[in-house]
């Protein structure tokens, strides 16, 4: 099936978020009206301003630096102008379809400057007939309440499985239950990190993990696949050799204290941002 292929610019028109920018960050539960940033945080907290606030929705929110969306289908504010504000010409697009269709775009954005303007709105994308774009985006939309349902289902069972653990073992801190105290080092084989240099990386080639991969419930090489060379994962393997039943955690950044063990046989590559860790399975 072939569709007109039109330029994002020519399909979403943007609004600068100056008038709508918060006046005070003294952000309280109580208020009514959220403040918002692109960013995963997304709802910042909820002010009492209610001068300037953005009530012309649904629109996408994209962070014009990082290109992060967000959509947004309630009155709010914003905290800085980082960001333009996406409104769908609805004559012929669906603001919900163009939210989903902005995933899918593959950017890099590594660069410090704004995206919009620069090189957004010059993208190219095919468009389908509004009433197609609505049946998809309804579609998407049940997909992603099973998704949202499925990541609540996945909270209950970490919350169980800790409960678990606590009942058993006992608050690992006080340690009520008397075990025998020490150090990491000295029950594990090996303790290192992953690459201190950043490899180029490829469509193919040997997977290579970052921070990103690693989540509560496993290492997840999919939704997200980065590859390296064979070259550089040789390079990168004679200094950590994750195998199955290792521990991967994350030691640097926002997600720091997040773990993992690797379940998966075959051989990867990993960043200096995660710590790899060997129990002594001997003992």
């Amino acid at each position: 099936m072939s569709w007109e292929l039109v330029k994002l610019g020519d399909v979403l028109e943007y609004e600068q978020p100056t008038k709508y920018i918060v006046s005070s960050e003294n952000y309280d539960s109580g208020n009514e009206i959220p403040v918002l940033t692109a960013g995963k945080s997304f709802i910042l907290g909820y002010t009492d301003d209610k001068e300037g606030v953005f009530t012309d929705v649904p629109v996408i929110i994209f962070d014009d630096f990082t290109t992060d969306t967000k959509y947004v289908d309630f009155p709010f504010k914003v905290k800085s102008s980082a960001m333009k504000i996406l409104k769908a010409n609805t004559n012929i697009a669906d603001i919900r379809f163009m939210f989903y269709l902005m995933q899918t775009l593959n950017v890099n954005s590594s660069q410090h400057k704004r995206y919009w303007i620069s090189m957004f709105t010059q993208l190219k994308i095919p468009l389908p007939p509004l009433h197609i774009q609505k049946q998809i985006a309804d579609i998407l939309d049940k997909a992603d309440a099973l998704r949202k349902k499925d990541q609540q289902l996945l909270q209950k069972y970490d919350e169980l499985a800790q409960s678990i653990f606590s009942d058993m073992f006992g608050d690992p801190v006080k340690n009520e239950k008397g075990w025998e105290i020490k150090k990491l080092g000295e029950v594990c084989d090996k303790i290192t990190d992953g690459t201190h240099f950043s490899p180029p990386s490829q469509s193919s080639g040997i997977p290579y993990i970052t921070a990103k991969h690693i989540k509560k419930e496993g290492v997840d090489f999919y939704s997200n696949p980065t590859f390296v060379s064979e070259v550089h994962h040789k390079e990168i393997y004679s200094r950590c050799s994750p195998k199955r039943g290792d521990v991967l955690y994350i030691k640097d950044g926002a997600t720091t204290g997040i773990a993992a063990v690797n379940l998966y046989e075959f051989e990867f590559s990993m960043l200096s941002s995660l710590a790899l860790i060997k129990p002594d399975r001997k003992n």
